[in-house]
Formats: C-alpha cells, structure tokens, sequence
C-alpha cells in the first residue's frame, strides 16, 4: 500500500474527532474547517467570537456566518447571558460533535430557548442610525414562517414566506444579508427595527453602508438599547393604510359616502396621508 498522507507522531498535540462531522456533506468547506478547530480544543473552553477572528482570514461576519451554519445542522448552540437587571450581556456557545445527526439533543445543559441574536460587543459600523430616542415602542409581534433548508454549504438560500416589510429600495443581495440579521432578532422586536431602519433609508440619513445602518440597529436591540423613532412614522403610515383597506372591504356595496360629512372628510384625510406616505416608500 502506498502511504500518501504523512501523519505526525502521536504523543502530546492530537485530536480525535468523530468522522461524521468531518464527513457532514451539508456543511461548507469552510464551517466543517471550523467545527474541527473548536473541537480540538479543551472540554472547557469558551467560544469567542473575537479569536476566532484572529485565528484566520475571516472578520467577524464572516465568523457569525460559519457559526449560524454549524447551528443549522446541530453542531452549536447558544444560550443567552444576563445580567442581574435581566438586561442581555452576552452568549455562550455550545458545540456538538455529532451534530444533528444522533438523534434528538438530550445532552443540552440548558433548557431550549429561542436564539436572540449574535453574540458580540463590538461597537456597531460607522453606519449609525442618528436621532433623539423616542419614549414610543412598538410592542407588536410579528409572526414568521419559513421552510427547512440545507445548512448553507450548497449555497441554497431558504425559500419561505412571512409577514415582515422591508424597505422596496434595497437590492435582492441586500435583502438576503437583511433577513440574515432579523432571523437574529426575537419576533416582536423584528418589524420595529425594519421599520426604523426603512425610516433611516427613507431620510437618506445612512452615510456609508445600509446593511450596516441595519446591523447598528439589531446590535441595539438586542442589547436593549432600541428605540423606534422614524420608524413610529411608517408603522402608522401603515396602520392606517391597512384600516382603509379594512373599511372598504366589509362595505362594497354602500351608497357614495357624503362628503359634508365630518366623518367622511376624515376618511379622506387619512386616504390622503396613506397615498402620500406610500409614494415616500411605504410597502
């Protein structure tokens, strides 16, 4: 037999690694690389974000984008770290050598929870929404659903459907680095920060890039600092669009509505205000 692959000696520096999540086809190159990096090191040692930055040629997106892949297949999790106000401070990851593929995780050593976003402190891109704070929160929730899909080696992007509005100026690259972002956020906070960030766009108030202004904000709220401000306006500009529409259905048939009528003048006041904001941007 012809020996092609030259192995060191084994006696102090050596890993054993479960060959399944070397062989796990969904995973990229690049994530399968990763996991076998985190897998090499002690039983307790803590994934950090910022060294793993230092360890290769990736920055940080490039980090969260690996980690995000590795969660789809069940090689990581992450549990969120609060402080004892409650206010978020941080994750910490935990990382599975088999992954998904053993069947369901019972070796979890915290209750499932929902994933709340990336775990980094960094400060957010120069991109930064500008404004004073506003005491008004949108304190609706937003409903998501979406298909399964592959862990993103194959580069296949998830087909789904949901209720969320975005901006219709950004760019279809735009729009799938944007929902990479939201999918971090809990539900109720996912449209506010959509619309806050469609308010920025509108305002031309973004100086350099417009999915950093984006991660600005999800950064912000996921640490408790959000605070919706030009976002109240476009989340009325579609409230009242969606009660027009509303009205109009249940009564098709009336009788031409009389337009002495103080009511009557209202309801076009707010038809007015509905078809200018939708000519600003409103989807």
């Amino acid at each position: 037999m012809t020996t092609r692959i030259i192995r060191a000696a084994r006696r102090h520096r050596y890993a054993q690694i479960e060959m399944n999540a070397i062989e796990d086809t969904r995973l990229s190159w690049a994530a399968r690389g990763l996991l076998i990096y985190v897998l090499s090191r002690p039983d307790d040692w803590r994934v950090i974000t910022k060294h793993l930055v230092k360890q290769g040629n990736l920055r940080r997106d490039g980090i969260h984008s690996l980690l995000r892949e590795l969660r789809k297949c069940g090689y990581v999790r992450r549990k969120t770290i609060r402080n004892k106000q409650g206010s978020f401070s941080g994750v910490d990851y935990y990382v599975h050598e088999l992954g998904d593929q053993i069947s369901p995780r019972t070796d979890l050593p915290y209750p499932a929870e929902p994933d709340p976003g990336e775990p980094d402190t960094a400060r957010p891109d120069p991109a930064k929404p500008y404004g004073i704070p506003s005491t008004e929160v949108y304190l609706g929730t937003t409903t998501t659903t979406t298909t399964d899909t592959d862990c993103g080696g194959s580069g296949a992007t998830a087909p789904g459907t949901h209720s969320l509005i975005y901006p219709e100026s950004i760019l279809a690259v735009e729009r799938e680095a944007a929902e990479e972002f939201i999918n971090s956020l809990p539900d109720a906070l996912k449209q506010p920060v959509l619309d806050e960030w469609t308010g920025i766009i509108r305002a031309g108030a973004i100086r350099t890039s417009t999915i950093g202004c984006l991660r600005a904000l999800v950064d912000r709220a996921l640490d408790g600092r959000f605070t919706a401000e030009r976002g109240v306006r476009i989340r009325h500009a579609r409230e009242h669009q969606q009660r027009l529409k509303s009205v109009l259905e249940k009564a098709p048939d009336l009788p031409p509505p009389d337009e002495t009528d103080v009511n009557v003048r209202r309801l076009r006041e707010i038809q007015t205000r509905a078809a200018r904001d939708k000519g600003d941007g409103v989807n």
